[in-house]
């Protein structure tokens, strides 16, 4: 124990290969040992995350392992999912809109755990009353902003190798930075510092990778946000899921959101329909010009 902090060693410590040799090993001096508050953690669909500090205390970090009240069927897959997060983050995090991973270990009991940077920010989510001013809706600027700096995140993700798809897109899975630019700031110039987490369901596409394709039912999306086939088994097609649109899809749903103030789809009797104008109306169309009050939609 030092002070109030709990000290977690990893073992079997694995850094990104993209690290040099020199850099790997001074990483498993660094973050072998590490500080853990006693505060609970942020739980997740199948994971929880802390933040902690490396045993030097020169750097913050979120520390990702599964949920530890899972039920014994599904605690092997949430291990599996989390060992497959580590592989997938460790090939994006070099790119800017992605967080830095520093290295995948076991604590002493077995429990896998995932290191990475901690986000200073706040999630879309709850960024969204500065965003509209406490308003229900944000301004159309302001939408179209949000949508461009997400969509260069997601585009840049062409130059890798291997496609990728997150696949769960949600207003609490977009991060807005704020330690290096100000929200306030980044609100009145539109340029908005983005980071994408939780790649709890993201994949890396490729003929050879079993893994998701052997669990593909289990690691969903979002459900307001997602596109139909993240929802449905679709065992004719099994790679529907892993098309890169579906992360468009998702990122036009919560830009919908934040325009119209509800998302195009709402939760009912445990099924998802469509919100229809009638129920829940959308006050701006872009796409549509407002007609006179004389007539109506047929």
């Amino acid at each position: 124990m030092t002070g109030s902090y709990e000290e977690v060693r990893l073992v079997k410590f694995h850094t990104p290969a993209l690290l040099t040799e020199r850099e790997q090993a001074a990483a498993r001096r660094r973050f072998c040992t590490l500080l853990v508050p006693p505060q609970k953690g942020g739980f997740g669909g199948n994971a929880y995350v802390r933040r902690v500090q490396s045993g030097d205390r020169a750097f913050e970090l979120a520390l990702k392992m599964p949920r530890p009240d899972a039920q014994p069927e599904q605690e092997q897959l949430n291990r599996e999912t989390l060992e497959e997060e580590y592989r997938t983050l460790s090939v994006v995090s070099n790119l800017r809109g992605f967080p830095d991973v520093y290295g995948f270990g076991y604590t002493a009991d077995g429990t896998p755990a995932l290191l990475m940077e901690w986000v200073d920010g706040v999630s879309l989510l709850d960024a969204r009353p500065a965003l509209s001013d406490g308003a229900e809706t944000c301004p159309g600027d302001i939408v179209a902003a949000l949508g461009l700096s997400v969509l260069k995140i997601i585009l840049s993700t062409q130059s890798l190798d291997t496609p990728f798809v997150h696949r769960d897109l949600s207003m609490r899975n977009i991060m807005l930075r704020h330690d290096r630019i100000p929200l306030e700031e980044q609100v009145s110039s539109g340029y908005f510092d983005i980071c994408l987490i939780d790649m709890g369901s993201a994949k890396l596409v490729k003929p050879d990778f079993s893994f998701t394709v052997d669990v593909n039912a289990f690691r969903g999306a979002t459900p307001a946000y997602a596109a139909p086939e993240m929802l449905e088994r679709f065992k004719a097609d099994p790679g529907a899921r892993d098309n890169p649109a579906v992360d468009t899809y998702a990122l036009g749903s919560i830009l919908y959101e934040l325009y119209c103030g509800h998302a195009p789809l709402r939760q009912s009797s445990g099924a998802l329909e469509t919100t229809r104008a009638s129920s829940a109306p959308c006050s701006r169309n872009p796409l549509r010009p407002q007609l006179p009050a004389s007539r109506a939609w047929s």
